[in-house]
């Protein structure tokens, strides 16, 4: 998206109001989804549906919303108000940004009943809930009594926790007629049924003691923590046991809240095992140590798993990045990569500096989001070399990527443990400028074995057409005569030019920058000598042999 686009999208779908409020304002049932999400970055339920009073629902979704801001910063909450929409004839940016909402944690749609009146709302809608991942989470808020109408609404339903506001009571539980707690009431006659059963019986102020710690124990269960032991305990007619035995889960409760907070503000997103375990065991007060340990190591791994992406250039994707013939089979292997189509192991891309090979290299983190890719570069194989998680995790990586191979072999001391890497057997995808300066045989052969993709230098008009582009996105105006010096007469590859064209940016504020102004940023081309031709044309030193057509690209002269 362009910086156009983005404030569009920004506008329509990703504001939301600042509020003092906090969740424990909100009713019950939107509480208790709060005080989730807050520290889980993510509902109770995949789907929620509520219905009713406006301001509770409104007030909910901010309050996670700029939770989430600050503490998940890579979760996204995405908000469709159908009626803004329609009331603003901007239906047409649902198609627009489908595929961003893919991205998107949770998607919230409000005044969803509209839908009943608007066909190409309904349908839009329909679309987008068809388009976003399963993990995504969806909320559904309505203001009447009126359900939506796109399709996909019944099957959400049926799965979805439904909360039904009004402004005199939404307590845990479904009402009867009489505005009493079902849930609760047939909890605690259950409870009275046993003591009858037990024969047990109390005087009133004992029996109201024990009915306190009954609603207590059932407000923890409705948590869904374990109260197992609670349970078995409740009966008891020693009620100074009891009091011992709540005071001290009580206190673990406390504690485990604690981790709560500290585990949601993990980005677990690459660690999904690791997240499943200590979630299974978050709502159990006896494991507060086992779940401390556990939290422990999952910091060590997010931790270790950022050195090896820090310097991924966000930027560069598959979308934005200009094929053609010239590099048009490394593209298409890349894209095989993304789309989890491609089979072989090991892939080599090799070519010149700023030919692309670094974008591509990138894409590949950019788009498998969900996927363990990690990189491999000078700036950190020392401290691979080093690092036990390195070592001891790499084949839990789904992928591993390597920049600037040959460069890193040639000039890294421990040769042995480079190769070690290559020969492993996790898939990889490395770039090089040449095959054949490494002089290592077994890497060669193992090279060879497994495919390679040569990208030969950009087109004239490639080169334009991305240099055109960057301006663009940084709106600086376009002058044909300034794009053709900066392609002419700057040295930098084009994978690192986005970086200077935006210092050019600040330097131009908006209008077409003068020669002084892009040397400022971009180093001047150097000129290269033409050697004189020798008299005679000497074929010693012609590499004759090939082992594939691709590997006909290094044919070379040597003086």
């Amino acid at each position: 998206m362009n910086n156009n686009d983005i404030n569009l999208f920004q506008q329509y779908f990703n504001r939301f109001t600042k509020t003092d409020k906090t969740v424990e304002s909100l009713c019950p049932s939107l509480k208790q989804q709060g005080e989730f999400a807050l520290l889980q970055g993510k509902l109770l339920q995949n789907v929620l549906m509520i219905n009713g009073e406006e301001r509770q629902a409104v007030d909910f979704i901010n309050i996670i919303a700029n939770s989430f801001r600050r503490s998940f910063p890579n979760h996204f909450i995405f908000k469709i108000n159908v009626q803004k929409l329609i009331d603003e004839s901007r239906l047409d940016l649902l198609e627009k940004f489908l595929k961003y909402f893919v991205y998107c944690n949770i998607l919230v749609i409000e005044n969803a009943e509209i839908t009943t009146q608007n066909a190409d709302a309904a349908n839009a809608i329909n679309r987008i809930i068809r388009n976003i991942h399963d993990s995504t989470q969806i909320i559904v808020i309505t203001h009447s009594s009126v359900e939506p109408q796109f399709p996909l609404y019944v099957s959400l339903k049926e799965k979805a926790q439904i909360i039904k506001l009004d402004n005199k009571n939404d307590i845990h539980g479904s009402n009867d007629v009489h505005g009493n707690n079902v849930e609760f009431s047939s909890f605690a006659k259950f409870i009275s049924e046993i003591k009858d059963e037990a024969g047990v019986k109390e005087n009133l102020d004992e029996s109201e003691i024990r009915n306190k710690f009954i609603e207590k124990l059932y407000v923890w269960e409705m948590k869904n923590f374990n109260v197992e032991r609670l349970k078995n305990i409740i009966n008891n007619s020693d009620l100074k046991k009891i009091e011992e035995e709540f005071n001290d889960f009580t206190e673990k409760i406390k504690k485990l809240m604690k981790l709560h907070k500290e585990y949601g503000l993990l980005n677990t997103q690459h660690f999904t095992e690791d997240a499943n375990e200590i979630e299974s065991l978050l709502f159990d007060p006896n494991s507060c140590d086992l779940i401390t340990e556990k939290i422990k190591e999952l910091k060590i791994k997010i931790n270790q798993f950022r050195l090896y992406r820090k310097n991924v250039k966000i930027g560069m994707t598959i979308s934005n990045f200009m094929s053609d013939s010239t590099n048009r089979s490394a593209y298409d292997k890349i894209n095989q990569i993304i789309k989890g189509e491609n089979t072989d192991i090991l892939i080599t891309i090799t070519g010149s500096s700023g030919t692309g090979k670094t974008h591509l290299l990138n894409s590949i983190i950019n788009e498998l989001v969900n996927k363990k890719v990690i990189l491999l570069d000078k700036t950190n194989i020392e401290k691979a070399l080093l690092d036990e998680f390195f070592l001891k995790n790499l084949y839990e990586m789904d992928m591993l990527l390597i920049d600037n191979f040959d460069e890193l072999f040639n000039k890294f001391k421990d040769k042995e443990f480079v190769k070690q890497i290559v020969l492993s057997n996790i898939p990889i995808v490395l770039i090089m400028q040449r095959k054949y300066s490494i002089e290592d045989k077994e890497i060669l052969q193992h090279l060879n074995s497994h495919p390679t993709f040569n990208i030969q230098p950009s087109s004239l008009f490639i080169e334009k057409t991305i240099i055109k582009g960057m301006l663009s996105n940084y709106n600086i105006p376009v002058d044909e005569i300034m794009l053709n010096y900066i392609v002419d007469n700057v040295s930098v590859p084009l994978s690192q030019a986005d970086e200077n064209i935006r210092e050019l940016s600040e330097i131009t504020k908006g209008n077409i920058p003068n020669i002084n102004q892009i040397h400022q940023v971009f180093p001047k081309r150097e000129k290269i000598k033409i050697k004189s031709m020798k008299n005679k044309f000497d074929t010693s030193n012609l590499i004759k042999t090939w082992i594939n057509e691709q590997d006909r690209l290094y044919v070379e002269f040597e003086d």
